[in-house]
Protein backbone atom coordinates (compact mmCIF):
# COMPACT_ATOMS: atom_id res chain seq x y z
CA UNK A 1 0.00 0.00 0.00
CA UNK A 2 1.44 3.43 -1.06
CA UNK A 3 -0.37 5.23 1.59
CA UNK A 4 1.28 3.24 4.40
CA UNK A 5 4.54 3.05 3.42
CA UNK A 6 4.69 7.01 2.65
CA UNK A 7 3.35 7.28 6.28
CA UNK A 8 5.89 5.30 7.50
CA UNK A 9 8.69 6.97 5.71
CA UNK A 10 7.09 10.46 7.37
CA UNK A 11 6.94 9.08 10.63
CA UNK A 12 10.29 7.73 10.63
CA UNK A 13 11.88 10.87 9.59
CA UNK A 14 9.73 13.18 12.45
CA UNK A 15 11.05 13.78 15.92
CA UNK A 16 9.97 11.04 17.89
CA UNK A 17 8.42 12.19 21.02
CA UNK A 18 7.53 15.58 19.62
CA UNK A 19 6.09 14.46 16.42
CA UNK A 20 5.84 10.40 15.40
CA UNK A 21 4.59 9.85 19.21
CA UNK A 22 1.52 12.27 19.00
CA UNK A 23 0.36 11.09 15.65
CA UNK A 24 0.88 7.53 16.96
CA UNK A 25 -1.53 8.14 19.70
CA UNK A 26 -3.85 9.96 17.96
CA UNK A 27 -4.46 6.66 15.35
CA UNK A 28 -4.33 4.42 18.64
CA UNK A 29 -7.33 6.62 20.25
CA UNK A 30 -9.16 6.50 16.42
CA UNK A 31 -9.29 2.95 16.82
CA UNK A 32 -6.61 2.69 14.43
CA UNK A 33 -3.90 0.51 15.96
CA UNK A 34 -4.13 -2.07 13.49
CA UNK A 35 -2.51 0.47 11.10
CA UNK A 36 -0.06 1.73 13.99
CA UNK A 37 1.34 -2.10 14.22
CA UNK A 38 1.90 -2.24 10.37
CA UNK A 39 3.40 1.38 10.39
CA UNK A 40 5.78 0.06 13.22
CA UNK A 41 6.86 -3.33 11.68
CA UNK A 42 7.78 -1.63 8.46
CA UNK A 43 10.24 0.51 10.76
CA UNK A 44 13.85 -0.19 10.93
CA UNK A 45 14.74 -1.54 14.13
CA UNK A 46 16.51 1.51 15.55
CA UNK A 47 13.36 4.23 14.02
CA UNK A 48 11.11 1.91 15.41
CA UNK A 49 12.84 1.41 19.10
CA UNK A 50 13.34 5.58 19.43
CA UNK A 51 9.87 6.02 18.80
CA UNK A 52 8.53 3.51 21.53
CA UNK A 53 11.05 4.54 24.25
CA UNK A 54 8.94 7.94 24.39
CA UNK A 55 5.58 5.84 25.67
CA UNK A 56 6.94 6.15 29.15
CA UNK A 57 3.71 8.05 30.85
CA UNK A 58 1.34 5.41 32.45
CA UNK A 59 -1.06 6.02 29.99
CA UNK A 60 1.70 5.52 27.23
CA UNK A 61 2.61 2.15 28.35
CA UNK A 62 -1.08 0.86 28.90
CA UNK A 63 -1.29 1.61 25.12
CA UNK A 64 2.34 0.27 24.29
CA UNK A 65 0.89 -2.53 25.98
CA UNK A 66 -2.15 -3.09 23.95
CA UNK A 67 -0.28 -2.93 20.80
CA UNK A 68 2.62 -5.35 21.67
CA UNK A 69 -0.29 -7.90 23.08
CA UNK A 70 -1.82 -7.47 19.50
CA UNK A 71 1.22 -7.81 17.68
CA UNK A 72 1.88 -11.34 19.99
CA UNK A 73 -1.40 -12.07 18.92
CA UNK A 74 -0.33 -11.95 15.27
CA UNK A 75 -2.33 -8.81 14.78
CA UNK A 76 -2.78 -7.20 12.15
CA UNK A 77 -1.32 -9.99 9.53
CA UNK A 78 -2.70 -13.29 10.94
CA UNK A 79 -6.56 -12.65 10.32
CA UNK A 80 -5.81 -11.99 6.91
CA UNK A 81 -3.86 -15.38 6.00
CA UNK A 82 -6.69 -17.25 8.12
CA UNK A 83 -8.94 -15.87 5.39
CA UNK A 84 -6.96 -16.20 2.46
CA UNK A 85 -6.21 -19.87 4.00
CA UNK A 86 -9.77 -19.95 4.56
CA UNK A 87 -10.64 -19.39 0.73
CA UNK A 88 -8.39 -21.36 -0.65
CA UNK A 89 -9.46 -24.47 1.35
CA UNK A 90 -13.24 -23.93 0.04
CA UNK A 91 -12.14 -23.13 -3.39
CA UNK A 92 -13.24 -25.88 -5.78
CA UNK A 93 -9.86 -27.77 -7.28
CA UNK A 94 -9.71 -28.01 -10.42
CA UNK A 95 -10.21 -31.60 -11.97
CA UNK A 96 -6.94 -33.07 -13.39
CA UNK A 97 -7.13 -34.10 -17.09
Amino acid sequence: NDGLLAVRNQLQNLTPKKQAKPLLIAMIKENRTKQVILLLNGMSAKKRSDILKTFDSAEDLDMLYEIQEQMLDGDPIKPFVEEQLKKMAAATPLDAQ
